[in-house]
């Protein structure tokens, strides 16, 4: 593993350029006190310090050695040990995104107040979705500058609508698609008036169709 491997690589580069050099000027220090002159006055005291100094050296050498491989080898393990911690839960959380990347948890009632916040699971909805509606209307002819005529829509309710001129019209309210509707129109006796497409069923459109045509009653003046 790159961790284990760039821990490794550190201990090696301290312990060759740092502890390596240490033990190499310690050796030379002892080759140092081998070719000193002995000092007879004192017994060759010169010496003997100098080879006491060099192994009170040695041994704290071997003391940094034996500590640096220590903190070394905990460090490696700490190291080791948070990568691993790291990768597991990777691991973990791309496991957990792969269960559940594709579950609606809007109509899972197994967890209630998990997803949605709520103490208690929310049951789905009956309700259907709203019909859409649309108007019936269509064309007046015939109508004098003085006349009215009554239109009454018929479709499940009814809807009455006054027409005093020609031209197009539209009753107010909208009706559901499909719908059964009816037209009628009811005027003055002066006038005879007919509807062309009065009856039909609502389908996915307004209707434009309906025509109201209306004529002067012969009143036999």
């Amino acid at each position: 593993m790159w961790a284990l491997n760039l821990c490794q690589q550190v201990v090696s580069f301290l312990f060759n350029n740092i502890l390596q050099a240490l033990s190499t000027w310690l050796s030379a220090l002892w080759q140092t006190c081998s070719q000193q002159n002995c000092s007879w006055w004192c017994l060759c005291c010169n010496k003997w310090l100098c080879w006491l100094i060099d192994i009170i050296l040695w041994i704290l050498w071997f003391v940094i050695l034996l500590v640096f491989m220590i903190v070394s080898a905990v460090v490696c393990i700490v190291l080791l040990l948070i990568v691993l911690i790291c990768f597991i839960f990777f691991g973990f959380f791309l496991l957990l995104q792969a269960i559940f990347s594709g579950f609606n948890f809007s109509n899972f009632q197994g967890l209630p107040g998990l997803c949605s916040g709520a103490g208690s699971t929310q049951p789905p909805s009956n309700t259907p979705p709203p019909v859409a509606s649309f108007t019936i209307g269509g064309t007046v002819s015939g109508l004098q500058a003085t006349d009215s005529i009554n239109l009454t829509l018929t479709a499940g309710s009814k809807q009455p609508l006054t027409v005093a001129k020609n031209g197009s019209f539209t009753f107010p309210l909208g009706v559901p698609n499909g719908t059964a509707y009816s037209v009628t129109v009811s005027g003055p006796p002066t006038l005879i008036c007919t509807v062309m497409n009065p009856s039909s069923t609502v389908s996915g459109a307004n209707v434009t169709n309906v025509e109201v045509t209306c004529t002067p009653a012969d009143t036999g003046v």
